[in-house]
């Protein structure tokens, strides 16, 4: 059986701040009964928010280079195509639509 955390110290358990736990409750990563948050699920939703952390957001620019009939290889920089060679002007078609 796993101990029972008050917000506060679950916050200090894993080093976020109280704002995040209630945020993780929001979003059904835990539970919070009577003030208290179980341990092992606290640490089960740090565990999944740091394996999170730093992968691309969905609908990225892959997606949107598909979807214009790209193949999502394109790199682009500030909307222009960022496969230029130096000192080449962007034409109208290399525009970012």
């Amino acid at each position: 059986m796993s101990a029972w955390l008050t917000i506060q110290e679950a916050a200090k358990r894993v080093e976020r701040t109280q704002r995040t736990i209630y945020r993780w409750q929001a979003d059904g990563h835990l539970k919070i009964l009577l003030g208290r948050v179980s341990e092992a699920q606290l640490l089960e939703a740090d565990r999944l928010a740091r394996k999170r952390r730093g992968r691309p957001r969905k609908g990225g620019t892959a997606m949107a280079d598909e979807a214009r009939g790209g193949s999502g290889t394109e790199e682009w920089f500030r909307g222009y195509d960022a496969g230029l060679k130096a000192g080449q002007e962007p034409g109208v078609l290399a525009r970012y639509p």
